[in-house]
């Protein structure tokens, strides 16, 4: 089963990208992070594509009349995006734990006692 789909559409405005994604494969976090880099190009409008908000459509439209071929390649590089930032999610939640260490282990020597409790408790 495809997961993450797209099509290119059109309405009186003109040319569309409509893409479908799937939360529980690509968290809604990570979603919105990626549709802010496109933005500078292309007006966004998500929405819902059910009512137990399991599938999120993302439609595309450029700030200027975009041909089939640039709509294409913006529905690539926004599955790339989301895909990255579903890595990075999934990386940091595993090393959180270690990043924590290791700020506290650089800070520990340098502060003081307050501010190695604090640190500690963190």
């Amino acid at each position: 089963m495809n997961r993450a789909n797209y099509s290119i559409e059109e309405d009186s405005f003109g040319k569309f990208l409509k893409v479908k994604m799937e939360v529980s494969l690509y968290p809604l976090t990570s979603i919105m992070k990626s549709t802010y880099w496109f933005t500078d190009r292309c007006f966004l409008y998500m929405q819902w594509a059910d009512q137990a908000h399991e599938t999120l459509y993302v439609m595309f439209r450029g700030k200027e009349e975009l041909e089939e071929q640039s709509l294409h390649a913006i529905a690539g590089e926004f599955l790339n995006s989301v895909l990255d930032q579903t890595i990075r999610a999934q990386v940091e939640e595993e090393t959180k734990i270690v990043k924590s260490v290791i700020v506290k282990r650089a800070f520990s020597e340098a502060l003081s006692k307050q501010e190695q409790q604090f640190v500690a408790n963190m």
